[in-house]
């Protein structure tokens, strides 16, 4: 196998215009010049990160040999929306609507951006805390709420109690 290495090769900073995302490699239209455009330039990504950039990134595209037929986009960086404040050593993805995922040296934390999170799809969600759960707002519940304070289940929703003034107290009402 013989493998021929160029030595042209030309870097361009190119403004982005609409991205693709119906290939197994996502295209990129790149505005290179102000009267040269090129269409389906695929897009170089880290393997498990996807995403589509908004018209007016920046985009470096590599030219093989120097030859514009020969275009891979390398990366896109929108500076508009670029988290700012930092720590050193900080990791984060972020949206431009402001949603954001920072991963700290001491922990992990998600900026909703006002928007709501999902979970879907899930089995089952556990979460495993050598401390406690802290919720700061309502709890809305729409299936069975199990406690096991001792061991033994207490199903929250038909638990009821000796009322001490004497009868009972039955299940919460809604």
């Amino acid at each position: 196998m013989t493998v021929q290495y160029s030595r042209s090769m030309s870097i361009v900073i190119a403004t982005a215009g609409i991205s693709k995302n119906n290939a197994a490699i996502n295209g990129m239209q790149a505005q290179l010049s102000q009267y040269q455009d090129r269409d389906n330039i695929p897009m170089f990504a880290l393997h498990g990160v996807i995403s589509r950039p908004l018209p007016g990134a920046k985009m470096a595209v590599l030219f093989g040999g120097g030859d514009p037929s020969k275009a891979l986009c390398l990366g896109v960086n929108d500076s508009r929306y670029h988290l700012q404040g930092l720590a050193d050593g900080v990791v984060g993805l972020s949206h431009h609507l402001g949603a954001s995922v920072l991963f700290h040296g001491d922990r992990i934390e998600v900026q909703a951006g006002g928007k709501p999170v999902v979970i879907a799809n899930a089995g089952a969600v556990t979460i495993t805390t050598s401390s406690k759960v802290r919720i700061e707002g309502d709890l809305e519940v729409t299936g069975e709420v199990t406690a096991r304070a001792d061991g033994t289940p207490v199903h929250v929703t038909a638990h009821v109690h000796d009322d001490p003034q004497g009868g009972s107290v039955g299940a919460p009402h809604g």
